[in-house]
């Protein structure tokens, strides 16, 4: 059956998504595999695909191999497609920012970890926004992109601060959409805007600073997307980027350097010029905090029909121990002056 012929289903969109991204990783695409992986990747977006198995593979579009299922080959690269355009860490955004909106749990969690509640995710401590808010030194009136805004809590603080404009941009439709909601009486200097900020596609000379905490991991090419938002500055303008770094078992512990990260290293290949704010040894402590405070306040977000929150900080957390444990980390605020 051609494409063209066939309309497809959300459930049917989701079902290939989910074999494609199998089928990429070189896994097998058994119906366990496929359910398992799927409710990971959708989380409580995840729909009832009982007749999408039925109708692609009536269609021609999904191929049986023994216990197994593939992409049939005239529907690939839309496959493809659908997984770039719904990557997984979308709806786990979506369900996360869903969730904290009315989390009373999480509140108090980003208040003992961060020093306020922002909705945090990443690593950003109060102490270090405001050392960036120092470097950056905004103006009332400052144009500012953040990429990766979440629902929009940081872009707000940052703009009820200084009085900068800003745009902020992320992939999550919930984030967007509550921090569309919540600032509508300041659309004169907030504006939000759903989509890739890897997409990004502004004209030259629009910003005076662009922003980016623990977002830049996403970029696949670093020193190509850099080079993009260069060309967003007017001159003179700048960039605050936080970025961490991990070490793999056996790495030499000089690529935990500000010049050797994955970003130092495209900062300097672009000839662009910045001083780093080394934040290492907040980030050891950071991760031990987290922990701590996520398995202390456990009750509290099972108590909510939380424990999707609880589950995704406390295994982040854990995950990071081994690192901390060897000192396998740093962090840096990258502030890139141009001229």
């Amino acid at each position: 059956m051609s494409t063209q012929t066939h309309s497809f289903t959300d459930a049917e969109k989701q079902l290939l998504i989910v074999v494609a991204t199998l089928q990429s990783r070189g896994r097998p695409a058994d119906r366990p595999t496929i359910e398992a992986f799927g409710r990971d990747y959708f989380g409580m977006y995840a729909g009832d695909w009982s007749n999408a198995y039925t109708s692609l593979v009536n269609a021609g579009l999904l191929i049986v191999a023994g216990d197994c299922y593939r992409i049939a080959p005239q529907i690939q690269a839309l496959a493809e497609q659908y997984c770039r355009d719904n990557p997984k860490h979308r709806f786990f955004y979506d369900e996360f920012f869903t969730r904290v909106e009315h989390s009373k749990a999480h509140a108090t969690f980003c208040e003992r970890v961060y020093g306020a509640n922002l909705a945090q995710h990443g690593m950003l401590e109060m102490p270090q926004l405001d050392e960036l808010l120092d470097v950056l030194a905004l103006k009332p009136g400052d144009e500012v992109l953040e990429l990766g805004c979440g629902n929009g809590m940081l872009a707000e603080y940052i703009s009820d601060g200084t009085q900068a404009c800003v745009t902020g941009i992320d992939s999550s439709a919930a984030g967007i959409a509550q921090a569309t909601a919540r600032t509508s009486g300041k659309r004169s200097r907030l504006k939000f805007i759903a989509g890739n900020m890897l997409e990004v596609a502004f004209p030259s000379t629009t910003f005076d600073a662009v922003i980016a905490v623990d977002t830049l991991y996403y970029a696949a090419d670093l020193p190509q997307f850099l080079n993009r938002l260069a060309a967003t500055l007017k001159p003179g303008g700048q960039m605050g980027l936080f970025y961490s770094a991990w070490l793999a078992e056996g790495e030499p512990k000089e690529l935990l350097r500000a010049d050797q990260t994955a970003l130092g290293k495209a900062l300097r290949q672009l000839e662009l010029p910045y001083k780093a704010i080394d934040y290492s040894a907040h980030e050891l402590a950071h991760w031990h905090k987290k922990l701590q405070v996520a398995r202390e306040l456990r009750a509290d977000f099972e108590a909510e029909g939380n424990l999707f929150l609880y589950n995704k900080r406390a295994i982040e957390a854990e995950y990071h121990q081994p690192y901390v444990a060897t000192g396998n980390v740093s962090r840096y605020l990258y502030h890139v002056q141009m001229e």
